[in-house]
């Protein structure tokens, strides 16, 4: 039994969860290939819907990536500003916000440009990046928003989708002062976007998939 005096304070059972990743979350993912270029008719590769949590104070805090993806490879070394520099293929966050009707573009992540190498890009957004707008944009989103991942391309190269994956990762909206969060970082720290580039190889399809679930990924 518990006295009043020595209660578990309210952020300790989050704190738990949150250092063990063991948070509710939202996933989808499509791994039905397609290429992409400036003639193709856009649609949104990935759509996820935002979804009603257990309680009202469990907030968004952190939305992943992970794209599986190439160009043609079809230019000169001599056209290239660095691996990411001058490409144009690319990828972009549609954020519909179903309050007001309206949708809001954010950059996601370009193409290694020149590369017919399949790469993976993993990319984490957080309400405590860097990113102010996208820190705001994480804290607003509401049940009935929607995130849509399209895949883009300009001029004559095309962009080569294999594979997409979000998850929206959950936490509890209020932070006790003078807490450390679970990254090590205290609140008023904003450490930048994640973004991870690693050369993989194709998975199994699976087709597309839309879950609400809680996940255990370890630390």
């Amino acid at each position: 039994m518990v006295s009043k005096g020595n209660a578990i304070p309210k952020h300790l059972p989050d704190t738990i969860l949150r250092r063990a990743q063991y948070l509710p979350q939202i996933s989808a993912r499509n791994d039905n290939p397609q290429q992409i270029t400036k003639y193709t008719k856009e649609e949104a590769y990935l759509p996820i819907h935002i979804e009603n949590t257990p309680a009202p104070d469990i907030k968004s805090r952190q939305i992943y990536f992970e794209i599986q993806s190439h160009d043609n490879g079809n230019v000169k070394t001599s056209q290239r500003d660095g691996p990411y520099g001058k490409s144009d293929t690319f990828f972009e966050v549609g954020v519909y916000i179903a309050l007001t009707g309206e949708t809001q573009r954010i950059p996601l992540q370009k193409n290694f440009h020149g590369s017919r190498c399949l790469r993976t890009h993993k990319v984490i957004w957080d309400i405590h990046g860097a990113d102010l707008m996208i820190s705001n944009m994480i804290k607003a989103l509401m049940p009935g928003d929607e995130l849509r991942v399209f895949a883009k391309s300009l001029g004559d190269n095309i962009n080569y989708v294999e594979s997409i994956e979000v998850r929206v990762l959950y936490h509890y909206s209020e932070e006790p002062k003078g807490q450390t969060s679970a990254s090590g970082n205290p609140p008023s720290e904003k450490p930048p976007t994640v973004v991870l580039t690693t050369p993989s190889l194709p998975k199994k399809k699976r087709g597309f998939r839309n879950m609400f679930c809680c996940c255990f990924s370890g630390t």
